[in-house]
């Protein structure tokens, strides 16, 4: 009887920790919703409130005491560089970052217990993101040029909607299912296609090769093609008038690079940082650049110089190697994989650290499961 209990809870802990993982991902399309810091204070109120029910049942294993340490190694030099004399805090910001190192340490705690064997992580944020992008089509939620409710914001939860729907697509055997969820990947990437966000259509597309080749089902590309085609044939009009933002800047990357904004963010990066190794300090962008880098590797390396940078390259090294000798096994964690990669894409692309909590979510969740779960997964 007690060992039952015991079991039960912990399945419970597991699918609570689960739904705390979707919504840190998701938070920031929440506030297309409500627009609230609020949202960040119930999302960490939400895993304390897990942890205070579970505190008996949560352990850390040797890979979660890595991941803390070399985590909380970068998060204490990253705060060590306010000393810098170009430091330039704000309350909203320290909140934030304060908020990003919980859900970190909360992420390593909670991965002893999370089971990530089924598809509810998947299915759940299929759901949302299907509810998501047809509020956005009906024209019910609309993104702004920046700021928290961006194009970019919009974009970035419907890319993650096109690679669960993939993922569960490529997993089903049923018939009936694999058309539906094939419909539900069509539809979602057609919303990718309306957002001029290129950043997330190039990481989605790539991630969409990956998974076929890594899932030896490169014969479903063509399946992908014959459903998408007529549908971007049929919407062709509208689906260029709205990305011809995303087209410009691509042509613009490829054939005149030094016309690309980013392209003179990162050479000043650089001809900063050439001129003090140890960084400026935390949000020194701001006055020096006037704007973040758009890389989150940048941000990195103007605030706390190379050191920093080379730590944080090394968490994503530790990262992409586990998850290259663990991704195959058809199951939530593999989610978990692809969004990380994801994520590193988008942040490297655009964003800037203070927005970072499902990336450094996923790292922490990576970084602290053990090789033996993996591959029993």
């Amino acid at each position: 009887m007690g060992k039952s209990l015991k079991l039960n809870i912990e399945v419970i802990l597991s699918y609570f920790c689960l739904v705390w993982i979707w919504v840190t991902i998701f938070l920031p399309s929440m506030k297309f919703f409500v627009f609230s810091p609020a949202l960040n204070l119930i999302c960490l109120a939400f895993a304390l409130a897990i942890l205070a029910l579970g505190y008996k049942y949560f352990t850390i294993n040797r890979e979660g005491l890595f991941a803390l340490s070399i985590l909380t190694l970068l998060f204490a030099y990253l705060v060590l560089s306010f000393w810098q004399g170009r430091a330039t805090l704000s309350f909203e910001y320290v909140f934030k970052l304060i908020n990003i190192i919980c859900i970190v340490i909360l992420g390593v705690i909670f991965s002893s217990k999370i089971n990530l064997s089924g598809t509810f992580l998947m299915t759940i944020a299929a759901l949302y993101g299907l509810a998501f992008c047809s509020l956005s089509f009906l024209g019910i939620i609309k993104a702004s040029p920046s700021g928290a409710l961006s194009y970019l914001n919009l974009g970035l939860p419907i890319g993650i909607t096109v690679l669960a729907c993939y993922l569960l697509f490529l997993r089903e055997k049923r018939v009936i299912l694999k058309v539906f969820l094939l419909l539900c990947f069509a539809f979602s990437f057609f919303m990718v296609l309306k957002t001029p966000a290129r950043g997330v259509l190039l990481g989605t597309l790539l991630l969409l090769i990956y998974m076929s080749f890594k899932y030896k089902r490169k014969r479903y590309l063509l399946y992908v093609f014959l459903i998408t085609a007529p549908v971007v044939i049929t919407y062709w009009e509208e689906i260029y008038t709205l990305s011809s933002f995303v087209i410009a800047k691509m042509e613009r990357l490829i054939f005149s690079i030094e016309e690309e904004a980013r392209y003179t963010y990162y050479i000043e990066v650089f001809n900063y940082s050439s001129e003090q190794f140890w960084g400026y300090g935390l949000r020194s962008y701001v006055p020096l650049l006037g704007f973040y880098p758009h890389s989150l590797m940048l941000e990195f390396l103007i605030v706390g110089g190379f050191a920093l940078a080379l730590l944080f390259t090394l968490i994503i090294i530790f990262t992409l190697v586990k998850i290259y000798k663990n991704i195959g096994n058809k199951s939530d964690l593999d989610f978990i994989f692809l969004i990380t990669i994801y994520f590193l894409i988008q942040w490297h692309l655009s964003y800037e650290l203070s927005s970072a909590y499902g990336l450094f979510l996923c790292l922490s969740i990576v970084l602290s499961k053990k090789s033996k779960e993996l591959k029993l997964a």
